[in-house]
């Protein structure tokens, strides 16, 4: 089960998966058929507030339980996301169409939708417009797809750099004083993350828009969030990473009884899900030795992702 607290100044827009029940401003999911490992997405459409909320920050608050055997709930995590409102009076933005991701994503299924726009605030006609947008690494180049645009354009990639540009020759935007309408332009355009990006990565992206000979007008920076994990649950059957000694002083030996010899990647999370140290184990390796001297005794997860395979935790405790 998983309830969300909303923040006081943003109404519920009822589209998307309907909440189970909605008491005040809290919306409740139950979910009573999700597998071992796996997860269930909710896209949730709020209102947000007017323009005269812009720098306020937003607080919301999310909660899990576990369903036990006998009918009865365990609390199992919370979570607190804030954020500030931006409201831009630019019309010359940037836009993404998802501002986070899961953990455990699949890059095909989670392409970002990137929308670039642009008007002519100025007082005579543009004659050349170029967008300049320098794709960050945590995108994958080669995935470039191109959606849509108001005027007919040339692009190109810089595969050196990541240096996405969009021409628009001979475009005779007017201004917006002239004729506001035709004034604005857009381009739009798809991309995937690269694979296996770490939980609690954060994909930025802007661009600059030149109006003829002039100076860039930066657009707003959007990001993209690849979440934390709500919560973890032990492994049921043969232990996936048998840990000695558990508990632990400090310093303990991991064996990977089901997947030795395979490379993969071994992640730390702290008992709130928040993802600590990531460690890359080569192929042909049985054991890791851990070193947790500089983190606080506590109870720790040790998340195991291998490529094309499943996902595996064990839980570490330290005194």
């Amino acid at each position: 089960m998983v309830a969300l607290v909303l923040d006081e100044l943003v109404d519920y827009v009822p589209l998307g998966v309907p909440p189970s029940a909605i008491s005040g401003d809290t919306l409740w999911w139950n979910f009573d058929s999700i597998a071992p490992y796996g997860y269930e997405q909710i896209n949730l459409y709020l209102q947000m507030p007017d323009a005269s909320h812009t720098g306020d920050t937003l607080h919301f608050k999310a909660f899990t339980w576990l369903d036990e055997p006998d009918g009865s709930f365990t609390f199992s995590e919370s979570y607190s996301y804030w954020t500030v409102v931006l409201c831009s009076y630019d019309p010359n933005d940037k836009l993404v169409d998802r501002t986070s991701i899961p953990y455990d994503y699949d890059p095909l299924e989670n392409e970002l939708v990137y929308t670039i726009r642009f008007q002519n605030t100025g007082n005579d006609t543009a004659t050349i417009v170029r967008l300049r947008d320098t794709l960050g690494a945590g995108l994958n180049w080669a995935s470039l797809r191109l959606l849509g645009s108001s005027h007919p354009y040339e692009v190109s990639l810089n595969e050196q750099t990541g240096l996405l540009q969009f021409t628009f020759n001979n475009i005779h935007l007017p201004d917006s004083t002239t004729n506001a309408r035709e004034s604005q332009g857009f381009v739009q355009f798809a991309i995937q993350l690269q694979p296996g990006l770490l939980p609690g990565t954060i994909v930025s992206n802007r661009a600059g828009i030149y109006f003829d000979a002039n100076p860039a007008v930066l657009t707003n920076t959007v990001q993209t969030l690849v979440s934390m994990p709500l919560a973890f649950h032990s492994p049921t059957g043969a232990q996936a990473i048998l840990v000695a000694p558990n508990p632990t002083g400090g310093v303990c030996t991991l064996r990977f009884l089901q997947l030795a010899g395979k490379a993969g990647s071994l992640q730390l999370f702290n008992a709130q899900g928040q993802f600590l140290q990531s460690f890359a184990i080569p192929e042909g390796s049985s054991e890791f030795t851990l070193d947790l001297d500089k983190w606080p005794a506590g109870l720790y997860w040790l998340y195991w992702a291998q490529p094309g395979q499943g996902r595996m935790v064990s839980k570490l405790l330290k005194l």
